[in-house]
C-alpha cells in the first residue's frame, strides 16, 4: 500500500504545474513503513497521519500500548491515527478463554488458522488508546456470503491531544 501511494503521489507531483520539487520536498518521500513488533526508530519528522490495519491486533495489550505510546511521540500536534482492531464480538470457535488483552488463537471462523490475535472490548480499547483522543469509534461487522462467517472489528480514528 505504501509503494502504491508513493507511486501515485510521484505521478501527481510530476504532472502538477503548481508543484515544484525544488521548492518543497516530495510528499512521496514522507510515506514511511515501520514494524510495530519492535520499538519504532527515531524519525526526524513528525507525522500527520498514521495508519494501522490490524497490526496492533497481533500484539498483546501491553505491547500494543507501548507501540501506541511510541506513535504518539512521533506524531505531530493534531495528527490523526486511523486503526482497525478485532473486536471481542469476533467468533473464534473453541479457543481457550483469554485473560484481558492476551492473544487468542481462533480454532474456527474467519480467523481460524491465522496467527494469534487480541480481541479487544470497547473499554479495553479506550484504555489502550490513551493518551490519544478517540474522535471516532465504530463497530463494523462483515459477513461472507459463502460461509456466513462474520468478522467483527473496531474502526478507530484518534487525534493527538
Amino acid at each position: 500500500a505504501a509503494s502504491r501511494a508513493r507511486e501515485k503521489l510521484e505521478r501527481l507531483e510530476s504532472s502538477s504545474r503548481y508543484l515544484s520539487t525544488q521548492e518543497i520536498p516530495s510528499l512521496a518521500d514522507r510515506i514511511l513503513v515501520a514494524d510495530f513488533s519492535s520499538p519504532l526508530p527515531r524519525f526526524n519528522v513528525g507525522f500527520d497521519l498514521i495508519v494501522d490495519i490490524q497490526a496492533l491486533s497481533y500484539l498483546s495489550f501491553e505491547h500494543a500500548s507501548k507501540r501506541l505510546a511510541d506513535l504518539y511521540h512521533v506524531a505531530s500536534s493534531g495528527a490523526t491515527l486511523v486503526s482497525r482492531a478485532f473486536s471481542d464480538f469476533q467468533d473464534v470457535g473453541h479457543a481457550d478463554a483469554a485473560s484481558r488483552g492476551s492473544l487468542v488463537t481462533a480454532t474456527t471462523g474467519p480467523l481460524g488458522g491465522m496467527p494469534a490475535q487480541r480481541l479487544t472490548s470497547e473499554g479495553e480499547l479506550e484504555e489502550l488508546m490513551s493518551p490519544w483522543d478517540i474522535g471516532g469509534l465504530e463497530l463494523v461487522e462483515r459477513h461472507s456470503r459463502s460461509t456466513n462467517e462474520k468478522i467483527s472489528e473496531w474502526l478507530i480514528r484518534a487525534v493527538k491531544k
